[in-house]
């Protein structure tokens, strides 16, 4: 493998890490947290409901120490997942679906490891950390680790920009609007998909703006 390549992916498994780590104690607070509120919610309901019969809200520990199992078993994987590993698989997908000639992950490597290389970090949902790579000819995102998007800048015939509004619906007359998306669409030169060939996803207009300023100086 490419010395470049082995050295920038070494670097976003260990940044994967980090990022795990947090999500873990996250977790495992929230499984801390969620065992004696399951005991102490179900004692309450047993001894209210039965006119502040003190044996019964006893009695009603045992399921909240079943539910507060469950809730253990559920976090439980999500905890101990390896995100590093399946971040890396990610990666290796999307280079298999974009970078089509041999050279061509040499030639990603060589550029997101140059000092020349903009790196921009981006925080969605003060939690989640979004790093986006942009090169002469590539951009590179991560999505909290989850997810990955590569593009060729080099090949990028033209663009379009959409706001996308996302709603839940709380009750039959009435809309709650949840989030906006601000994606970009990139169309390849030569593709004869009549949709995107990439698409970039902002969380903020403000972000979208600067990235695409970032594009159009490259």
């Amino acid at each position: 493998m490419d010395h470049n390549l082995t050295q920038w992916l070494e670097e976003e498994k260990t940044a994967a890490i980090i990022n795990m780590s947090k999500e873990r104690k996250r977790l495992a607070l929230q499984m801390l947290f969620a065992f004696p509120c399951s005991v102490v919610v179900l004692f309450l309901i047993g001894y209210l409901s039965s006119m502040n019969d003190l044996s019964l809200g006893i009695r009603n520990i045992k399921y909240g120490i079943i539910i507060g199992v469950i809730c253990e078993v559920i976090y439980l994987p999500f905890i101990l997942r390896d995100t590093a590993k399946k971040y890396l698989k990610i990666i290796r997908k999307e280079f298999h679906s974009q970078l089509t000639t041999p050279g061509e992950e040499a030639a990603f490597a060589s550029q997101v490891t140059d000092p020349s290389a903009i790196k921009i970090k981006h925080i969605r949902d003060k939690r989640y950390e979004e790093w986006i790579y942009i090169t002469k000819d590539y951009l590179f995102k991560n999505y909290s680790f989850q997810n990955t998007c590569l593009i060729r800048l080099k090949d990028v015939d033209h663009i379009e920009l959409t706001n996308e509004n996302y709603q839940l619906q709380f009750r039959p007359k009435g809309v709650k609007t949840v989030f906006d998306l601000y994606p970009i669409h990139f169309y390849y030169r030569g593709s004869e998909k009549k949709r995107p060939d990439q698409t970039l996803v902002f969380s903020s207009p403000e972000h979208r703006d600067d990235v695409l300023k970032i594009i159009s100086q490259s």
